[in-house]
């Protein structure tokens, strides 16, 4: 069960309030200045929901918090997580996480997604110690995608299983016969690259060849999407003839038995998929 390492003396996990956030943007571009700007847009977007500080004796020393799954209520993503530079090398980055993890019984959250990645900084693997971090309490990297970020950082995500939750299987999902890929937009923390959402639609597959022409147009340079498991298996082949590659799949993320399938394909691919004759088919 999460929660229950530690005792209650000392630093304390406290929810976030308005009079914290100066102190946890400084303590978040200690480490990465772009995330510390897009942090206080969401935090101030998101009314401070879910966001909590590791206090003692009034001063911020952490900063960690979760957000929800879109479409699923009994799965988390790890928000901001941030310990600041002279509170490190103490056990407190442990302690807030593990702290923060057991709120997440009361909620009978299943499970628990962390997305970091493999950025360096003077050849310096910045979020290293945080993946051992993860690590330690049971997380498990599920995906990898090489070059989301930039030419030089991969997108990770880990999943961590919730053991005091008894997780169901999911429900029967109604049968897809069809699949429209629409709407390219910027894709999040990514430079170049493009995300496309879709809708479940009559018959067929339809759209991603125009989505690619306008990628490349756009001088994309990744597209990526994530599906449900039983319309990524649907859409497979559609996929695969435009250029995309299965990047991985978070296991369980829609109930147990049914993953999020991630796909995607570089700006060579979308140059040559873009001037190719029209997959038979879409």
């Amino acid at each position: 069960m999460f929660g229950g390492l530690f005792g209650k003396s000392g630093p304390q996990l406290k929810q976030m309030a308005p009079k914290h956030l100066s102190q946890v943007i400084q303590i978040i571009d200690e480490t990465d200045e772009d995330d510390a700007a897009e942090a206080e847009e969401a935090i101030i977007e998101r009314n401070f929901q879910g966001m909590y500080v590791l206090l003692n004796e009034g001063r911020v020393l952490g900063v960690t918090g979760t957000a929800g799954a879109e479409d699923v209520d009994d799965v988390n993503w790890l928000s901001w997580t941030y310990l600041s530079e002279d509170a490190r090398g103490q056990g407190l980055g442990r302690f807030m996480v593990n702290e923060l993890l057991g709120t997440l019984n009361a909620r009978k959250i299943r499970k628990l997604f962390i997305a970091t990645s493999d950025y360096r900084d003077d050849g310096e693997d910045i979020y290293a110690d945080a993946r051992r971090l993860y690590e330690g309490f049971g997380a498990v990297e599920e995906l990898r995608i090489a070059k989301y970020h930039s030419n030089d950082e991969a997108k990770i995500i880990y999943g961590l299983v919730n053991p005091g939750v008894e997780a169901m299987p999911a429900g029967a999902f109604e049968r897809v016969i069809g699949v429209e890929f629409h709407d390219l937009y910027p894709a999040p923390e990514s430079a170049g690259g493009f995300g496309i959402n879709w809708t479940v639609s009559e018959e067929g597959v339809t759209g991603l060849n125009n989505l690619v022409e306008e990628a490349e147009r756009e001088s994309a340079r990744m597209i990526v999407t994530s599906l449900p498991q039983d319309v990524s298996e649907f859409a497979e082949n559609n996929l695969i003839q435009n250029g995309f590659k299965k990047q991985g799949e978070l296991k369980d993320y829609y109930g147990v038995g049914i993953s999020q399938i991630w796909w995607a394909h570089t700006s060579n691919d979308i140059k040559l998929i873009a001037h190719s004759p029209q997959p038979a088919g879409v």
